[in-house]
């Protein structure tokens, strides 16, 4: 499975594969040689070969791996730190053969409690881990720049987070199995965007909060919002109702009206539909004055469309 960092849609936190157990107690009959100390004594350090090509040396207990030591496996994917009773358990440093690693706390041979995982394609990840898969608290970061925090849950975000663009703006809100599910909101500077969220696109009534006052409230549709359903009211009480792109041509809201047009195209940059997303954000962006950091951000995303 190819990692993508498409925003909010397959977020690349589901590719952790377990990593076997290592219990030797019952594999007495498959080494190659024997450890350097006897199978009796209580503690002692030594070397062991495994006919499918696994090597340790360290501590053993009784001839099990117990306390601190080495093991390498044939494809070279190697395991330094704490054993106990044949298990990686406590701290300690695995190396995968596809150049992915893991360095935290493992219990009874699973990654589990804190820990950071590296991903072959540079994405990383810091938090909690249970049985291998994220679960807690914990944050992944991605290499085009964009971040998740929050609750996980079988290796994929769920419950409460916030998503961070690379153009700095921000969605914060409830997730479920990897998607935006809930309600929630997107923050750009001082505006913001709240609504509900269905399957990871926009779904029902939403409302924009602007910096200076103004309120525009409009009703989506599986991320699109409904002509005529767009309200704006005016920080004085004065009342407009419009299509988003009419509310668009009245430059008394150009500033306002121009970031909705920018939400519009961000949720259609999730939802793929990257052709419409491009037009709402060519519209936003001619209304931007360069000087404002809105228009950088529009430049930022018409630059992810491009990619």
């Amino acid at each position: 499975m190819k990692p993508t960092t498409a925003a909010f849609r397959a977020i690349p936190v589901f590719l952790l594969v377990s990593l076997f157990n290592i219990t030797l107690a019952s594999s007495s009959n498959t080494f190659v040689d024997e450890i350097d100390c006897t199978k009796k004594e209580e503690s002692c350090f030594g070397n062991r070969t495994w006919k499918d090509g696994k090597k340790y040396k360290g501590e053993f207990n009784f001839g099990i791996p117990h306390g601190i030591g080495k093991m390498t496996w044939k494809n070279g994917s190697t395991y330094e730190g704490e054993f106990k009773d044949g298990f990686r358990h406590g701290e300690g440093f695995q190396l995968n053969d596809d150049g992915s690693k893991y360095k935290g706390n493992f219990v009874n041979g699973y990654m589990h409690g804190e820990g950071v995982y590296s991903f072959p394609c540079g994405h990383n990840y810091v938090g909690a881990f249970y049985k291998d898969k994220m679960q807690g608290l914990g944050t992944i970061s991605f290499i085009n720049g964009t971040s998740y925090t929050g609750k996980w849950k079988n290796g994929k975000p769920n419950g409460e987070g916030v998503f961070q663009r690379k153009d700095g703006s921000e969605f914060k809100g409830l997730f479920k199995n990897g998607i935006r599910e809930g309600n929630g909101e997107v923050v750009h500077q001082n505006t913001t965007l709240k609504g509900e969220w269905k399957k990871n696109t926009i779904d029902g009534p939403s409302t924009f909060q602007f910096a200076n006052g103004d309120q525009l409230n409009c009703e989506w549709k599986k991320g699109k919002v409904i002509k005529e359903s767009c309200e704006y009211i005016c920080k004085d009480g004065t009342v407009k109702k419009a299509a988003l792109d009419q509310l668009a041509a009245n430059k008394t809201l150009t500033q306002n009206i121009a970031f909705a047009l920018y939400v519009d195209g961000v949720e259609k940059i999730a939802n793929q539909d990257k052709q419409n997303a491009k037009l709402k954000l060519i519209i936003a962006k001619n209304m931007t004055s360069k000087n404002n950091a809105l228009y950088k951000s529009i430049q930022t995303q018409l630059e992810i469309i491009a990619e």
